[in-house]
């Protein structure tokens, strides 16, 4: 077994950029696969089988968030004492998240005015039409609006739909490294292992005290705050040397463990979107899935040389987590505009026709992520890292900050 070593070079970790690419690929079936076969009629089979078959695609965003928490909790630990802590932290964080999410929020600007012709299409409305201001996504309220208004009509327009997401993890940026900051390590550890526990409790309040509110707790940060602590308790965990030597010593248990979480899923799958289980699987599935992913990170750090570590550093998926974050704000847009402008429909599954759109969406959507990858978002990174923590210490191969991508996402 090699452990991740504190004092190794300041290079990407292979592993992580394969966690993140297992992510937006779940993220991928979810948006292409499973949101389609939705809009098929229930009576067809074949929607039925792809539905059941892709229902985890939507938990991608629960292993981003888990991978989130590690990262950025894990630099945060690593640098807690720097004199430069707050600026270098958030500077890279602004060089790393605005530039491609704010030209995102210009391109849905300006094609919405050039397609305004097509305003009477039901696609274009889908792709365009928000109940949300735009103003809100500017400063990452939109999640925050939709909860104080809660009307039926305040949803997001499908160009932006998966920017809940950064809401919420810029949210979580304004008091994670506050906390880290001020709050001893031990306590800190123990302040996070207690959200975990209270999380169900807060989803038991909603579903008793406001039932017609539910399904707004997606949109909150106190309920997806146990997938952030978790990265984060990995993150804590994995700094300590007893932790290390327990990992050595209990590798087949650990393997186990992950083994009979993957069993669990594979079985419930089926069951989780049935308005039968809608409880049970909030209180019970997802809170079980996120400590799945806090496994799947752990093993991929902790035994380079085991069967998740090697599926983690699969090439393809490697190159598809670097791309992540342009593949997360892209895919949505260019797979609704083909479908609307060839097809005249969103997406859908119904036909030949329609595959090979969303076949053209997946790889249009990969070229442009690259692109913005090489050209634009690296760069932009790179005069991020200039501002420097100021101590001397240097971060561990889990803190390397190159790495923390959310698609966030």
């Amino acid at each position: 077994m090699e452990m991740p070593d504190k004092a190794q070079s300041d290079s990407r970790i292979p592993e992580l950029d394969g966690v993140r690419g297992l992510a937006i690929a779940l993220v991928l079936c979810q948006h292409f696969i499973y949101s389609p076969a939705e809009l098929m009629p229930n009576t067809m089979e074949f929607g039925n089988v792809i539905k059941k078959t892709v229902s985890l695609g939507s938990t991608g965003v629960d292993l981003f968030f888990v991978l989130s928490g590690f990262l950025i909790g894990g630099i945060l630990l690593d640098h807690r004492k720097a004199p430069h802590y707050f600026k270098s932290f958030y500077v890279r964080r602004i060089c790393r998240i605005l530039p491609l999410y704010y030209l995102i929020l210009l391109a849905y600007m300006a094609a919405s005015r050039l397609l305004s012709s097509h305003t009477s299409q039901f696609w274009y409305q889908n792709l365009f039409t928000s109940g949300v201001p735009l103003w809100t996504h500017f400063i990452f309220l939109q999640t925050i609006f939709q909860v104080t208004t809660h009307g039926t009509g305040e949803i997001l327009a499908n160009w932006l739909i998966v920017t809940w997401t950064l809401a919420l993890e810029e949210q979580f940026y304004l008091i994670l490294p506050l906390a880290v900051r001020l709050v001893r390590p031990d306590w800190l550890l123990g302040m996070c292992v207690a959200v975990v526990f209270v999380h169900p409790l807060f989803y038991c309040f909603l579903w008793l005290d406001h039932p017609s509110a539910y399904w707004l707790a997606v949109l909150v940060a106190p309920t997806q705050a146990d997938a952030l602590v978790l990265g984060i308790i990995c993150a804590w965990l994995i700094r300590k040397d007893w932790f290390q030597e327990r990992l050595r010593t209990s590798r087949q248990a650990l393997y186990a463990l992950f083994l009979l979480f993957l069993f669990g899923a594979a079985c419930l799958t089926p069951l989780i979107n049935s308005p039968r289980y809608v409880v049970a699987r909030d209180l019970f599935f997802f809170p079980a899935l996120g400590i799945f992913y806090a496994l799947l990170l752990l093993l991929s750090v902790a035994y380079r040389d085991g069967a998740v570590a090697r599926v983690m550093r699969f090439r393809p998926l490697r190159l598809l987590g670097i791309i992540s974050y342009g593949v997360y704000l892209l895919h949505m847009p260019v797979n609704d505009l083909l479908h609307g402008l060839v097809l005249g429909e969103p997406p859908l599954l119904e036909s030949f026709g329609d595959v090979i759109i969303e076949l053209l969406a997946v790889a249009i959507t990969l070229v442009l992520a690259s692109l913005s990858w090489r050209f634009f978002e690296k760069p932009i990174i790179a005069m991020g890292h200039s501002f420097r923590y100021g101590n001397r210490k240097t971060p561990g191969r889990t803190g390397r900050e190159e790495t923390t991508q959310f698609p966030a996402p």
